[in-house]
């Protein structure tokens, strides 16, 4: 088999690996997924499993790429970003492994070196960009003395979000969409009818 041939066969199994472990996580929740239980689903050992990324972190951090992808396709139907969080909030409830393994990376990100700093700089830079974005879009029909700190509001609907989520894997009857809209209509981002209460 030449290299070109080699390249996609590893290629297929780090997608493999990505997917199965994305799936347990998924099922089973962060602390309950061991690196040996994926590399069994994949038919590898836990070294040969390792082979295809740096560390369990760098790993799990790929996981984390692949929900926010699976997020941005539960939002994506929405007219905006602000729409799109209930949707995404929503999603985030049926699959508490990934939310807890988001929140539990997102904490120990803020260590220096954390395998999992650059993946949250990005994203919190990301969401934030978007977030303000719509604010600043909306700001456009507000007379000027109304207009709204696009980039402050943005963090604090940030904060809400993971906020929530952190509240809800403690206590599952948190309603985590219903109280982000309520949130956001009553900081004037959106109207009653677009938050969906």
């Amino acid at each position: 088999m030449g290299k070109r041939g080699l390249y996609a066969k590893g290629r297929a199994k780090r997608e493999e690996i990505l997917a199965t472990a994305l799936d347990l996580i998924s099922r089973n929740g962060y602390t309950g997924v061991s690196i040996r239980e994926i590399s069994e689903e994949c038919g590898l050992t836990p070294t040969a499993a390792l082979h295809y990324f740096e560390s369990k972190e760098e790993l799990f951090v790929e996981v984390l790429r692949r929900r926010e992808a699976s997020n941005a396709d539960a939002g994506r139907s929405a007219p905006d970003p602000l729409i799109g969080i209930r949707t995404v909030i929503s999603y985030n409830s049926t699959v508490p492994g990934l939310v807890r393994l988001y929140t539990t990376m997102a904490a120990e990100s803020g260590d220096p070196g954390h395998p999992a700093q650059e993946y949250f700089q990005q994203h919190f830079q990301r969401f934030r960009t978007a977030l303000a974005a719509s604010i600043e879009k909306r700001n456009q029909a507000r007379p000027p003395e109304q207009s709204l700190d696009a980039e402050r509001l943005a963090r604090v609907v940030m904060a809400l979000s993971d906020g929530l989520q952190i509240q809800w894997l403690g206590d599952p009857t948190v309603d985590m969409a219903g109280d982000m809209a309520y949130a956001m209509n009553l900081l004037g981002l959106v109207s009653e009818g677009e938050a969906g209460q």
